[in-house]
């Protein structure tokens, strides 16, 4: 059976913490305190009775508990209801952030020297990078992120444009922190502007002056039924981080490409249809799983063609992600396309051992002296 919606967002969000918290607890200092900021930090429970579920800062205190680490959480939500649930459970477990317009700069300030990881992951609409993620981007302490982008409500804002220029313009301006995002609406055609702009907006976090986020790339976030909300970008410095949380993604995100019943709604706008006796079977896990595996072939082939030259199979793997496929493959789907490249001599893998490993070296691409078949 599908989740909410709510629920399923909600189990996301710790499903990545707990992703993350092993990972850096150990490098923690012992007079370093953790801070988890949970800018839409939803409701404290979902559903009633044996089938209640814990909010996600409950989670993320559970999970610090276990590792004995020293972690504050900080949950803002503005749902009137939802106040009043975490200023009840604020008193013993939580901080509680006011639910006034997200000041990031203050923020900062109150982070102080600790390290933080920032959940951006909700109705909080564009976050500009000048005034505001700048000033997380360039701590000097540890600090990861992880936010919603939103190209619907990017859309709105350029269509304002026509309307209000000089005020619309200031506001990309702002969120872009350069003037370049012009450019790339007057060169883009209509149906990729939005991805184009996004991935300037990505390329911004990282390349910004004074970044310490040297890793930055988007996953896709769907309904239970397949069909895209948003984009979920995560920053950071520490790519040691990426296959996890990439991973936990996938349980959420391409876990459902694998799902018959979520692409049966897919295929229905979201309801619910009876199959009759006379309609086509709905393709089962395995050609599913076969399809993806196309795709992330067919994926790796276009690389071979548009950069054939040497690889690390850790730089391969996070090329993929960068390029749209964070949580939408494993490792192991992963490695099974470039075996399948090995056969079709595509892929060249240097060295004696037969293992992949981040460090494996790959030769990508025909060799000069390989005979097209």
């Amino acid at each position: 059976m599908l989740q909410s919606q709510a629920q399923r967002w909600s189990e996301r969000k710790a499903s990545l913490v707990q992703s993350y918290l092993p990972l850096v607890v150990p490098s923690l200092s012992p007079h370093q305190q953790l801070v988890i900021f949970d800018g839409e930090a939803g409701a404290v429970q979902y559903g009633n009775g044996r089938l209640a579920t814990a909010g996600a800062a409950i989670h993320y205190q559970q999970l610090a508990n276990k590792l004995n680490a020293a972690v504050q959480i900080i949950v803002r939500t503005t749902s009137p209801e939802q106040q009043v649930a975490w200023q009840q459970a604020s008193e013993q477990q939580f901080n509680y952030w006011p639910p006034d317009q997200l000041n990031l700069n203050q923020l900062t300030s109150h982070l102080a020297a600790n390290p933080a990881l920032i959940l951006l992951d909700g109705d909080i609409g564009l976050i500009p990078i000048s005034n505001g993620l700048d000033q997380l981007a360039r701590r000097l302490a540890r600090t990861d992120l992880l936010l919603r982008f939103d190209q619907a409500a990017l859309a709105e804002l350029l269509a304002q444009r026509e309307q209000q220029p000089t005020q619309t313009e200031r506001q990309l301006d702002q969120l872009f922190a350069s003037r370049n995002w012009r450019t790339i609406v007057n060169e883009s055609p209509s149906e990729t502007v939005l991805s184009a702009l996004q991935s300037f907006y990505l390329q911004q976090l990282s390349e910004l002056k004074g970044s310490r986020w040297r890793w930055a790339a988007a996953g896709a976030i769907h309904t239970t039924w397949g069909q895209k909300l948003y984009d979920l970008l995560i920053a950071t410095s520490d790519r040691s981080l990426v296959l996890p949380l990439n991973q936990a993604l996938y349980q959420f995100e391409g876990a459902l490409f694998e799902n018959p019943e979520a692409q049966a709604l897919l295929n229905n706008a979201g309801n619910p249809q009876q199959i009759g006796l006379f309609d086509p079977a709905l393709p089962s896990k395995s050609q599913l799983r076969r399809q993806q595996h196309e795709q992330i072939v067919a994926a790796l082939r276009n690389l071979a063609l548009q950069q054939p030259r040497l690889w690390s199979y850790g730089d391969l793997l996070d090329t993929l992600l960068r390029q749209g496929w964070l949580g939408k493959i494993t490792e192991a789907q992963f490695q099974k396309a470039c075996n399948e490249l090995l056969g079709q001599k595509l892929i060249t893998r240097l060295g004696t051992s037969n293992a992949w490993q981040a460090t494996t070296l790959l030769r990508l691409g025909k060799t000069p002296n390989e005979p097209d078949s």
